[in-house]
């Protein structure tokens, strides 16, 4: 996917499943994951569908491809964003509605997952 730069020394990077930095993000990722599912489905459910999808680019403060790499991955994750490019600190993301633009945005997501790869 060019994520991953060619001159980048890879360091064995292990987040160690137990530790409560992790759970803490795991619990708070599938919290999350719920809350969009529910949220997309009573967008598609609606009679008049009320959806503003949008692709825009949002800055990482992020520094580890690996870390950018989990950031893409939990947006994935979460029903009704997808990132559908990374270059450099930017991902490219198409939501399906625009206050997940605006959710990605503020950073909450990017911040979390900075302490949990970066410490």
């Amino acid at each position: 996917m060019g994520v991953l730069k060619n001159d980048v020394r890879f360091k064995f990077i292990y987040i160690k499943p137990f530790t409560p930095k992790y759970l803490l993000w795991s619990i708070w990722l599938f919290k999350e994951i719920i809350v969009s599912s529910v949220a997309v489905s009573i967008k598609v459910w609606q009679t008049n569908l009320k959806i503003s999808p949008m692709l825009t680019w949002i800055e990482s403060k992020n520094e580890t491809d690996i870390a950018l790499t989990t950031y893409a991955n939990s947006i994935t994750l979460t029903p009704g964003t997808v990132c559908v490019d990374i270059k450099d600190d930017h991902l490219l993301i198409h939501a399906l509605v625009k206050d997940n633009i605006k959710s990605l945005k503020s950073g909450d997501m990017d911040s979390k997952i900075n302490k949990l790869i970066e410490g």
